[in-house]
């Protein structure tokens, strides 16, 4: 078994060498081929800087429009602020002012489209729910895209932006600012800790549950309310709704925030990846087939029963159950949790599954 929580990741970056704009372009279809790479310049000809757009300029964005920071796109990539594009422009100010004499645009769609080819790549580091759709325009556009993390809101975004990521032929990267822990790779390529067959993996709270905003408010003048929601469903205009890490409808969560820092090292070491290959090739060879995870959660304060239909039909196979509670479950001396409650079921076609106050339940096929 194998644990992922908190703890120091140690990022993996090759060395490389100086990396030209004609170089970066013409190996565009590699892979994870770095648009910003954290604590390391790499310098380009003065006449062949790469020309790149920030969407959304507040929070994170705002590290990339400036002229040196570990996130400068000038400091670290040796490339030049081309486009700003914000629906805010009372958080855009300070990016705004900082290059007067750079196009800027509320709407990233217009500004693609203006820019044409002066733009050779897009950063995207708006709320989470208006991740995938500018970074897929600028992919489409023939542009190569860094978004922040959580990469979007939904499983199908990130698998449509994957798939456009390989048929354009566009070099992409999450900016999750860590990468993953190389010893701990290097230990299970290497078969020291044996086959791994079970992981286990978890991150910080969420929002908590809160009451929808209500009432009347006045949108500023300096926001624009549609394209601020984007693709999310209208509403009115209410303050708590910018407070999009709270909801579900603009934010994918910690799964996406901590997560991507988190569990970086195990989706690396198990090569996750090759489990859905883009390509539309087979699985790599080794993969098991069949197993399933079923998961309950319970956020409230009282235990219920849920029903559960399990995968095959009436087919009779073996379950682990695992029972994570906040207060309740105990730690070994690491600060790892200890699975409460441990047993094997057998079901038959499904069955009752019983889920413990403010707990999680995890069930395992075996």
């Amino acid at each position: 078994m194998a644990f992922a929580g908190s703890g120091r990741n140690r990022r993996v970056v090759p060395r490389r060498g100086r990396l030209t704009r004609r170089a970066f372009l013409g190996t565009a279809g590699v892979a994870g081929a770095l648009l910003l790479r954290q604590g390391r310049a790499l310098s380009y000809a003065a006449n062949e800087q790469l020309q790149v757009a920030v969407v959304g300029l507040g929070g994170r964005g705002s590290g990339f429009a400036v002229e040196e920071g570990w996130s400068s796109v000038r400091q670290q990539t040796g490339g030049r602020i081309a486009a700003l594009c914000d629906v805010n422009k009372k958080k855009a100010a300070p990016a705004f002012q900082r290059y007067p004499d750079v196009p800027k645009f509320e709407d990233f769609r217009v500004m693609i489209d203006q820019m044409g080819s002066k733009l050779d790549a897009v950063i995207v580091a708006t709320p989470d729910h208006v991740h995938a759709a500018p970074s897929a325009y600028a992919l489409r556009a023939g542009k190569h895209v860094f978004c922040e993390k959580g990469l979007t809101r939904t499983i199908q975004e990130s698998r449509t932006l994957a798939e456009l990521a390989f048929e354009k032929k566009r070099s992409t990267q999450m900016g999750n600012q860590a990468g993953y822990n190389d010893r701990v790779v290097e230990n299970v390529w290497a078969g020291r800790l044996g086959e791994i067959q079970t992981i286990h993996m978890w991150g910080g709270g969420g929002a908590g549950p809160r009451p929808k905003p209500s009432g009347t408010h006045p949108v500023p003048d300096y926001l624009n309310w549609d394209l601020w929601l984007g693709p999310a469903a209208y509403r009115p205009y209410h303050p708590d709704w910018m407070k999009h890490a709270m909801w579900r409808e603009f934010s994918c969560g910690h799964p996406g925030w901590w997560g991507a820092h988190l569990w970086a090292t195990l989706f690396k070491t198990m090569k996750l990846e090759t489990l859905w290959p883009i390509d539309k090739q087979a699985p790599a060879a080794g993969g098991k087939k069949g197993g399933w995870t079923f998961c309950i959660v319970n956020r409230g304060d009282a235990p219920f029963e849920a029903d559960l239909i399990v995968p095959g039909g009436s087919s009779h196979l073996a379950m682990k159950r695992y029972v994570y509670s906040p207060d309740a479950s105990p730690t070994d001396d690491n600060g790892f949790p200890v699975p409460a409650g441990e047993q094997t079921l057998d079901l038959a076609g499904g069955g009752r599954v019983a889920c413990p106050a403010d707990a999680v339940v995890l069930l395992t096929s075996l």
